[in-house]
């Protein structure tokens, strides 16, 4: 009997900050596994999404956005994740913005060029692209900056262009043995996913720089017959920030329980206590030992 060939690869997302990298891997693997926001810095870990379809498995990697400034430890340790990531890896999915070349696009290019992967250059966004005969001159100012195997343009929001996406991914695929089980779907604990579903929470109900200065670190789960109980500790850098969290008569962290509350709810199949207790760390992105305890990866 023939043995059918098997075919796996890694292919990491890389790019500046709010290009759509976590939308696009929640695309590729058809599971809501990475938070998506319009606001920067919401990845934070490398996360790894799985899609194995008959003898294919294609492993993604989402990365926190590139920042060529780096002003605290922890921009510098997301900087250092997210290269780490593309040294490591098969392909480089590298996704532009629109139809700009900015600083931090040439800090990643001047990046990428040095490790000599093959490149999969995505242009994302294109649904807010008006005119669209701009596309053309870009690529060819792209090629100027750098060698590319595939280019494609696509929205990761509207589905557009995305099979083709699929497709081109799948035909660059290697010939090797499966890394991981048919129904693996991510690398991320349950305890890492119940944090973000509670931090997504949060970003999506404050003002736009505050869910820089937001951590949530899941201090318990208890499950005892059909209920878990959850305590978790929000981090904000100051007392200012824990009243805009706690909202007019505790109103705003009120919403943000009953919401986090009913997903995870949804996500662990169970019925759910969750006390959320907010503390103030005075510069904890700037402090090794804090850092150290959200375990960037």
């Amino acid at each position: 009997m023939k043995i059918k060939k098997k075919y796996c690869g890694y292919f990491t997302i890389i790019g500046k900050t709010n290009t759509g990298k976590s939308t696009l891997l929640n695309k590729l693997v058809k599971k809501n596994i990475s938070i998506v926001s319009n606001k920067k810095h919401t990845t934070r870990n490398t996360m790894i999404g799985v899609k194995t379809k008959k003898n294919k498995q294609k492993i993604f990697i989402d990365t926190p956005g590139i920042n060529s400034k780096k002003k605290k430890i922890i921009d510098k340790i997301m900087n250092k994740n997210s290269i780490k990531a593309i040294k490591n890896t098969d392909i480089i999915i590298f996704l532009l913005n629109k139809t700009q070349l900015d600083k931090n696009d040439f800090f990643i290019i001047n990046k990428i060029k040095k490790i000599k992967k093959p490149i999969i250059i995505i242009i994302n966004k294109i649904d807010e692209i008006k005119n669209k005969r701009k596309l053309l001159p870009y690529i060819k100012k792209i090629n100027q900056y750098i060698n590319f195997q595939d280019i494609i343009p696509i929205s990761a929001k509207t589905g557009e262009n995305i099979n083709r996406l699929k497709k081109i991914i799948s035909n660059n695929l290697p010939e090797k043995k499966h890394f991981f089980p048919y129904k693996y779907i991510t690398n991320q604990s349950k305890t890492f996913l119940i944090s973000e579903i509670i931090r997504k929470n949060i970003i999506f109900n404050v003002y736009k720089e505050l869910p820089h200065s937001i951590n949530v670190e899941l201090k318990h789960i208890i499950q005892k017959n059909n209920i878990c109980y959850i305590e978790c500790s929000i981090w904000v850098e100051k007392k200012s920030q824990k009243k805009i969290i706690i909202g007019k008569n505790g109103n705003l962290i009120k919403k943000i329980k009953t919401k986090a509350k009913k997903q995870i709810s949804i996500f662990l199949n169970k019925k759910i206590i969750i006390n959320l207790i907010i503390n103030v760390k005075k510069k904890w992105k700037n402090k090794n030992k804090l850092i150290n305890k959200i375990n960037l990866n």
